[in-house]
């Protein structure tokens, strides 16, 4: 999976514009774990489904900011949808619980070589 546009604004300086080409490979792995630990939670506990960005900054390497900043992204590709439910974040908010979508559109290879159907 590749991008197909930069997260960059037309007005960036140049600057901005190179970090967010620079950013691609590591915002594709995000995207790429994020799907792993949905998949693998679905796989150990069906009795609740979905995770909040904090549980699964939890499951991983990646930290709440780096996995939050995906969701957008893996909505748009149709790879993960709000569940409707919320649950408390550390903090005391409501956060979203994430799930995968039903029949993601494209799917992800190279952790684990899966296809999600």
């Amino acid at each position: 999976m590749t991008f197909t546009t930069t997260h960059h604004h037309a007005h960036d300086p140049d600057t901005s514009v190179q970090a967010a080409r620079g950013a691609q490979g590591l915002a594709e792995r995000h995207k790429a774990v994020i799907i792993t630990i949905l998949v693998f939670w679905g796989e150990v506990d069906s009795t609740r489904e979905g995770l909040t960005s904090q549980e699964i900054a939890d499951c991983c390497e990646l930290d709440y900011h780096q996995v939050a900043r995906r969701m957008s992204d893996l909505v748009i590709d149709g790879k993960v949808l709000a569940s409707g439910e919320t649950r408390r974040s550390p903090g005391g908010r409501r956060a979203t619980v994430w799930k995968l979508a039903p029949e993601p559109r494209v799917a992800y290879r190279g952790i684990g070589e899966w296809n999600h159907k």
